[in-house]
Parts: structure tokens; sequence; C-alpha cells
């Protein structure tokens, strides 16, 4: 083995080695997925700098189209393992609308020695490592070669199907000055994104990755180029009393006009408003569904219009943490959703989104962990309850089992929920992050792909 000079980094307790792509804390290593590794060794590589979120992306992802929230979760991941202390920032600092910086001293250490050997791949130190080995060496290895073979299949099918259309939905913009307007549009945004992941021969763009057009005038042709999508659906809105005015429109990239109207409506109308532009679209970009799909289109998610616009207000909640990663964020989101299952306890996504809202906090802030878990994993299964296919119930399930270690069952739910929302690049990743930390590297990879 070669002998050159190397780079170790040293930091706190912890040490990096880019060689061996490994991070060890002592003898111990520290468990990471690929793409958490590269982040960390990017923020390394940029210490004391901030780095904005969109040059972390193309350094991790340089050839993906990857959205922020993805970003985001490999830094709560990094923050989780290093056991960055909430109060007082010790290795990853959020500098508010940019970035983030590593502020942590850092030691290079140069080394002639020849580098440690890499640890095999169940002997990995952690909680969910000694959960997986149990099952592999209990006697279950006949169902730990069914997963690996069903998931083989499973991306085999995702492979070779028909390449789908590709929509970005910019956020709609608010044309007065009140207070919660841009909120209130984000919210509609996401809500009409959610709908329209659940279709396999449509690929619709994150919400994540459009909030950057939320301020100002937007050109449609210039953000779907920029989006690399071929049609943009584009919408502005003016609220005054109870009523609500809206003005949609379905561009190509090359500025022709699928579909445009206008829309003058009263609150209660907004339940119907949702479905109706998910259907126009479908049909303006002539998307193939089958009957299942188009039911679901034409399924009303609740018939309270405050229930609806409570959950709207969730969801917004929820992109906030993600760009400001603060605790009050999760809070005001988990108080807006849990009013909205007070209005409609039959309201699924409702519950699916509370459910998501308390694992966020489980998984990135100590305080409170094991109830969050508790109270996630419960309103998770409330939501699957109400709507067995809910793919919002079913990657909030799949995390829970994941945070508690209970990765067989995470899969199988998570593969679920593939197949309810097969475009939802947030369902590949996190399916692809129980994957890696079982162990199934080469499903991990696809996944992520």
């Amino acid at each position: 083995m070669s002998q050159s000079a190397q780079v170790l980094y040293e930091f706190g307790p912890f040490r990096l080695d880019p060689s061996q792509e490994l991070l060890v804390e002592g003898t111990q290593k520290v468990p990471l997925t690929p793409k958490a590794y590269q982040t960390l060794l990017v923020l390394l590589e940029n210490r004391g700098r901030t780095l904005n979120k969109d040059e972390l992306l193309q350094k991790v992802w340089p050839d993906a189209f990857v959205e922020e929230a993805t970003l985001a979760q490999n830094i709560f991941t990094l923050r989780k393992q290093l056991r960055d202390d909430r109060g007082t920032v010790l290795y990853i600092e959020t500098v508010p609308k940019r970035g983030y910086r590593f502020v942590a001293d850092v030691r290079e250490v140069k080394t002639a020695t020849a580098p440690v050997q890499r640890h095999p791949r169940f002997a990995r130190q952690s909680v969910v490592y000694a959960v997986v080995l149990t099952f592999v060496l209990a006697a279950l290895l006949g169902e730990w070669f069914w997963i690996r073979w069903s998931g083989t299949t499973e991306h085999a099918s995702r492979e070779t199907q028909p390449k789908p259309t590709t929509l970005a939905v910019l956020p709609f913009r608010g044309l007065s000055d009140h207070a919660g307007e841009e909120s209130w549009g984000i919210g509609m945004t996401d809500a009409i994104i959610t709908r329209l992941a659940s279709l396999q021969n449509l690929a619709v763009r994150p919400t994540a990755s459009v909030l950057k057009y939320t301020k100002g005038p937007v050109d449609p042709a210039l953000a779907a180029q920029e989006l690399g999508v071929e049609s943009v659906l584009d919408g502005t809105y003016q609220r005054a009393g109870d009523r609500i005015r809206i003005s949609v429109q379905l561009i190509e990239k090359n500025q022709a006009t699928r579909w445009a109207e206008h829309y003058d409506l009263k609150s209660k109308d907004l339940l119907n408003f949702q479905d109706e532009v998910a259907q126009k679209v479908v049909d303006g970009l002539r998307v193939e569904v089958s009957g299942r799909e188009r039911d679901l289109l034409a399924s009303p998610s609740t018939n309270s219009a405050e229930a609806y616009d409570l959950y709207l207000q969730g969801r917004v909640y929820k992109y906030e943490y993600f760009i400001r990663t603060q605790l009050e964020s999760l809070r005001r989101g988990q108080e807006a959703s849990h009013r909205a299952v007070e209005r409609d306890p039959s309201f699924a996504d409702a519950h699916a989104l509370l459910a998501m809202l308390y694992l966020l906090e489980c998984a990135n802030f100590r305080e409170n962990a094991a109830s969050n878990l508790v109270h996630g994993e419960q309103t998770a299964r409330r939501a699957l309850a109400l709507n067995p296919n809910s793919a919002e119930g079913l990657l909030a399930l799949g995390f829970a089992l994941a945070q508690g270690g209970r990765n067989e069952e995470a899969i199988r739910r998570l593969r679920e929920a593939v197949v309810q929302a097969p475009n939802s690049e947030f369902a590949w990743d996190l399916l692809g992050y129980v994957y890696h930390y079982a162990g199934l590297d080469d499903l991990a990879e696809r996944a992520y792909r």
C-alpha cells in the first residue's frame, strides 16, 4: 500500500480521512451516507467560510438535480452524528438566508503511514447497525435476501420505465402586501406539488427547488430552463376578505401557453381549486394516468375549508424549517397541523404532516426526542388508518421506524411510499438513506439516483 503523504482532518474528538472516506471518533467509525460524508468534507475544506446552498449542492451533487431539503437532511444527519449542541453551535453553523459554515478549529495532520483499513460493512458502531446485525444473524436471512431481490426489481422497473413529463409549479405570488400573503402562496404551491407527485408519468420539481422564485416578477420560460423542465405552472392571486382571485397559466419552456384561466373564489372553494388545477395540468400536458390516479386527483382530502387553510400553514412552517432550521418553525407547524386535525379528525394528510413535524424535531433536537418519536409514529399510523395509500403517511411512518432502528419495516413502508409517489425525490432519498444504514449500499446508490 502506498506510503505517500496524506492529509487528515481533526476536530474535537473526530478525525476524517479523505483517502478512505472515513470519519472516526477515537477508534470507532461514525456511520455516514456517502453524500453526508461529502457534505462534511466540503465544509471542512472551506472551514470558516460561509458556503451558500447552491454552492454546496453543486459541489456534492455536480451531475444531479437535487432539492434543497436533501441538503438540509444531510446537515441534520451530520449534526446528529457529531452530537452538535443545539443551544451552542460546535461544528456546523446555519447562516440564515445564506447557507452553512464549519466553525470549529480544525487540525490538518499529514501522515506517511498507510491509512486505516475500512471497517467491514456490518461492523458499524451504532444502534441502527446493531439492530440490523441482530436481524441478519437471527435466522432472518430469507427476509434479508427478499428485500435485496425486491429492491433490485423495484429499481430495475424504475430505470426502464418511460421518461416522465417534467413540470415545475412556481410559487403562487400575492399581488397585495397583506401579512401572510407569501406564506399562503407557498402553502398552496406545495399542496399542488404533493398532489401531482403521485402520478407515475409526471415528474414534478420539489417545493424546495422553486422557493427562490417566490419574490418579484418571474420569467416562466427562464425558470423552466433553470429548473430543467419542459413546462411550468405559474400563478398569482389576490385576497380580499373571503374572496380570492387567482390567475393560473401552464407555459412550455418555448413560451407557448398550454392553458390559462382566471378564478374568482370564496375560501371554501379552494378545496376544489387544487383538484381542478391538478386535473387541468394533467389534461394540458396530456399525461397518461391510470384509473386509480384519476380517482385520487378527484378525491378531496378534506371537506373543511378551515382545516385545509391550517394544513397549508403547517406545510409552510415545515419548509421554513428547512431554510432556517429553527425549532420555532417546527412548533408553529405542529400547532397549525394539530388544529387542522381538530377541525377535521378524518383529514389524513394533516395527520401525516403533523407526524413528519414531530419526527423532524425528534431527529434534530434532543429535548423530548423520545416522546416526539412516539407521537410521530402514532400520528403516522393514524394517517394510514384513514388513508392506507397516503404517500405522506407512509413516508412519515418509514421515517419513524428508521429512527427507532426498525429498518426492515421502514424499508417496507418506504417502498410502498415510492409506489404511491414514484417521482418524489424526498421519498427516494429517504429510502436510499435507510438502505444505506441497513448495509444495502447497492440499493442505496440506485435510490439516490
